[in-house]
């Protein structure tokens, strides 16, 4: 490292880079709202289940009070709309970060 020139590494930002910084907000968007769209469509319609148990001494009917029950199309929904805005917050990093060490002349 030589004096005078900062410890930051000098980052080519090549074509692909800029490409790069313009469709990965645009996907992490669509991420996101597929993802809401899916969570919300899956939320709509209820989701069943049911199980056998045997208990000869109980006259009550067992409720699952505090339990709610997600359907698989709201767990790929919620993971796919968490991955977006991971994918954001990344991008925001980037961006953020680029331009914070291209404004620094030394």
């Amino acid at each position: 490292m030589s004096a005078g020139r900062g410890c930051g590494v000098a980052y080519d930002w090549s074509m692909n880079t800029r490409i790069l910084l313009r469709v990965l907000p645009l996907t992490a968007v669509a991420a996101v709202v597929v993802g809401l769209v899916v969570m919300l469509q899956s939320e709509a319609r209820p989701a069943t289940f049911g199980w056998f148990a045997y208990a000869p001494l109980s006259d009550e009917t067992g409720t699952l009070e505090g339990m709610h029950v997600i359907s698989t199309a709201g767990v790929v929904g919620a993971i796919v709309l968490v991955v977006g805005l991971v994918v954001l917050a990344f991008w925001a990093g980037l961006r953020w970060g680029g331009r914070r060490s291209r404004s620094r002349t030394l």
